[in-house]
């Protein structure tokens, strides 16, 4: 019996093994190249009135992101986006930073900022292009760096919205 215990904890061992590999750790994706996501999500935030039009907005966005090609880079990822931003007469200028996490729990950290005019024109009227840039994260995105260009913003009124992210990204 006790020698079957022992073979019974042997086996088990044995298939742990392969859960162990580091080869499995490391990302399913290039060290570098390019993304290009689309990231769904739903803001909560405080607007308070300054009077004469002018409104600043602290709010956080929470969302999840899909890569354009179905499957590598940042795909099926969780985001969380604090943010503050003003809105005026001539246009409005948010800005904030966003932690990105994947389905093994590893973060990549951004900044980003995004500006508009009060009324713009095409298909974008409304929506807040800037530039994000990647600078730091956890695990296999360790050192990564990068920068990307978007546009995001409501669907509707809010307070769901999306935004399209195009990028390049580098890890050491």
């Amino acid at each position: 019996m006790k020698g079957m215990r022992c073979l019974g904890w042997t086996g088990l061992a044995a298939l742990a093994l392969p859960l162990a590999d580091p080869a499995q750790a490391q990302p399913k994706f290039p060290k570098s190249g390019k993304f290009s996501v689309h990231y769904g999500w739903k803001q909560a935030s405080e607007v308070r009135d300054l009077g004469n039009g002018v409104l600043i907005v602290v709010g956080e966005d929470h969302g999840a992101l899909f890569n354009d090609a179905g499957s590598g880079f940042i795909h099926n990822s969780a985001v969380t986006c604090p943010q503050t931003g003003y809105v005026g007469a001539s246009g409005f200028v948010f800005r904030g930073n966003c932690y990105i996490t994947d389905a093994d729990g590893d973060m990549i950290l951004l900044v980003w900022e995004c500006g508009g005019p009060a009324k713009g024109p095409g298909p974008q009227e409304g929506r807040c292009a800037g530039t994000e840039w990647l600078f730091g994260g956890t695990g296999k995105y360790s050192g990564i760096t990068g920068t990307a260009e978007f546009h995001g913003g409501y669907i509707g009124k809010g307070p769901h919205g999306f935004g399209i992210w195009k990028g390049e990204y580098r890890i050491p």
